[in-house]
């Protein structure tokens, strides 16, 4: 064996140990954060004190829609469908307005006005490692 086929057989060598610890360190931290936590997104990504839609997959493969509202290192979450028919919200500088049927809903979540019944449903946000996640029940 030459001294070039040497050397691409150990780079094959660790290139192979480099993987194989990599994945085991991907199982070892999936199996870290709990099953019914759904990924947003970074920490970062969220603004300060404004509402942003982040949309994460649960372990079923559903969309889960939330509203986040980022505070520092803490975050407040809201279902963001509309109680009345389940459409997603939008939000404006006053809170957040249902576009089928102009439920209005104030930055809080409370119901305002529209033929919705009750306010956004609060959702539960958990920070870990710098990433956002929704606690799914």
């Amino acid at each position: 064996m030459n001294k070039r086929d040497f050397l691409k057989a150990a780079a094959l060598s660790v290139a192979t140990v480099v993987v194989q610890s990599g994945e085991a360190v991907g199982l070892n931290l999936s199996a870290a954060i709990p099953k019914n936590y759904v990924k947003l997104g970074k920490l970062g990504s969220f603004p300060q004190a404004r509402a942003k839609l982040a949309v994460g997959t649960d372990r079923f493969g559903k969309k889960q829609s939330v509203w986040v509202i980022r505070n520092k290192n803490t975050a407040s979450g809201f279902d963001a469908k509309c109680p009345h028919q389940g459409v997603v919200t939008k939000a404006d500088e006053k809170g957040f307005i249902c576009p089928a049927h102009n439920s209005m809903f104030t930055a809080s979540g409370t119901r305002v006005s529209g033929p919705a019944q009750t306010g956004l449903a609060k959702r539960k946000i958990a920070i870990s490692a710098g990433m956002v996640y929704l606690v799914w029940n």
